[in-house]
């Protein structure tokens, strides 16, 4: 936004480029800019906080006391000649990231707004184009979206993420991933705006951009992920979640789920959940009766269940009462959730599914953890299980897993004589590996 003020101003003639006192002063005010709106937004933030915490109002009050402290700062930082902008994003920021009395009702607010404004600017861009006018510098346009996506943006995600452990095939997706949007149509309508010399131009440009980002770039993600081994299954969604919220500083929510017929709830007890630390179950609601008692019978596809936990949690809580699709069933494997890539990172898939994996497990790769759990000489069907998750061996190649299956529900018990053999197998394994190491000459 910045920048393109600047530029524009440049552009009207307000400053000269050939004026050395102008191009300080430029530099000057940019320093300010972001230093001030960094101050305002965070101060602003604070206290935009501690008055929500503080005053007693009507729920559907706080969206708008939020609201109008949030363009107080904005307002306050312009008329200092600071960056606006800058300061409403971090009261923002600072209102998103904290738990105060009214998160619910902000949140939903905000995300409602969010979208009127999407709606806004694109019905905007469509008022602002002419169509006719696109046919000379379709062209052109085209050309420049095309390095943009396909030099620019690679070059300097390429650079950013250079000194970053991610992957080639990593950084490629980040670089493909920079969809166009509602930013560069409101920085378009500057230019117009303020009257600056074909402004019309650099306006249908964008517009064009906009568009050929959004339909090679948007319809195309799923298949950029596939290609860069990135993509991960979906966590499961609960379809109807009511959050509670309790008085601030508790540091806790009432979350309340409907049982979907296709969730993990649907099959097991409530005593055998592998509910995150911090969570208990308040109680459960079946046509109306709320029962507290006899909890380890399970529950129903229709049952509201209400849980006592905090705001991190509910991810985790999500993928236990989301409907998941339909199980795979694998040769001589039997049924998994999901089929993962051996490539996969530990970490991802432990944060999407809430694995408990040690530290330095995170670190590994899928292929990598079931090694480090099954030792080298990995059979398919072999599996390990992390809390109440199984992960199976699906495919194996040159010694290599290629397909992990992800078994959110495997069985309760194991035969004994089954636990016994794995206990005696990765025993025999890790003594072979001490002293055999990679070297097949060894002693043994």
């Amino acid at each position: 936004i910045f920048l393109t003020l600047g530029l524009v101003g440049f552009a009207a003639g307000a400053h000269s480029v050939a004026n050395t006192s102008d191009a300080i002063g430029f530099l000057l005010d940019f320093l300010w800019q972001m230093a001030g709106g960094g101050l305002f937004g965070a101060a602003g933030g604070a206290l935009v906080l501690r008055a929500i915490n503080r005053l007693q109002l009507s729920s559907g009050l706080y969206p708008i006391l939020t609201g109008a402290l949030a363009l107080l700062v904005f307002a306050l930082a312009q008329a200092a000649g600071a960056s606006g902008f800058l300061a409403i994003f971090l009261v923002g920021f600072t209102i998103g990231n904290n738990q105060h009395r009214a998160t619910s009702e902000i949140a939903r607010f905000s995300d409602g707004v969010a979208w009127l404004a999407q709606i806004v600017m694109f019905l905007m861009m469509g008022l602002l184009v002419t169509p006719s006018a696109l046919v000379p510098i379709f062209l052109p346009a085209l050309a420049v979206a095309l390095v943009l996506i396909l030099v620019a943006r690679p070059i300097a995600v390429w650079a950013c993420l250079a000194p970053f452990s991610f992957t080639p095939k990593e950084t490629a997706f980040v670089s493909w991933v920079g969809l166009r949007g509602a930013v560069p149509i409101f920085l378009g309508t500057i230019p117009v705006l303020s009257g600056v010399e074909d402004a019309e131009v650099l306006f249908s440009i964008a517009y064009v951009i906009v568009l050929v980002s959004l339909i090679l770039q948007g319809w195309t993600v799923p298949l950029v992920a596939r290609l860069a081994d990135v993509e991960l299954p979906p966590r499961p969604m609960p379809d109807r979640r009511v959050e509670l919220d309790l008085p601030a500083g508790k540091g806790k929510s009432v979350v309340a789920y409907t049982v979907d017929p296709m969730s993990l709830l649907a099959r097991r007890g409530v005593n055998r959940l592998p509910l995150p630390m911090g969570t208990t179950v308040i109680s459960v609601m079946r046509e109306g009766v709320v029962r507290t008692e006899g909890l380890d019978q399970g529950v129903q596809p229709g049952d509201v269940v209400m849980i006592l936990t905090t705001a991190d949690m509910i991810p985790t809580l999500d993928r236990l009462f989301g409907a998941r699709r339909a199980r795979t069933r694998t040769k001589d494997v039997g049924t998994v959730d999901f089929v993962l890539e051996g490539t996969a990172s530990a970490a991802l898939v432990a944060d999407i599914y809430g694995l408990a994996f040690e530290a330095e497990e995170r670190e590994l790769t899928l292929e990598q953890f079931m090694r480090s759990r099954l030792g080298k000489e990995i059979k398919e069907g072999e599996r390990t299980r992390v809390g109440g998750v199984a992960l199976t061996a699906l495919q194996v190649r040159d010694g290599a897993v290629q397909q992990v299956g992800l078994d959110l529900d495997p069985p309760v018990e194991e035969s004994l004589l089954k636990k016994v053999q794995m206990r005696w197998r990765e025993a025999l394994r890790a003594l072979r590996d001490l002293f055999i190491a990679d070297d097949p000459r060894g002693p043994f």
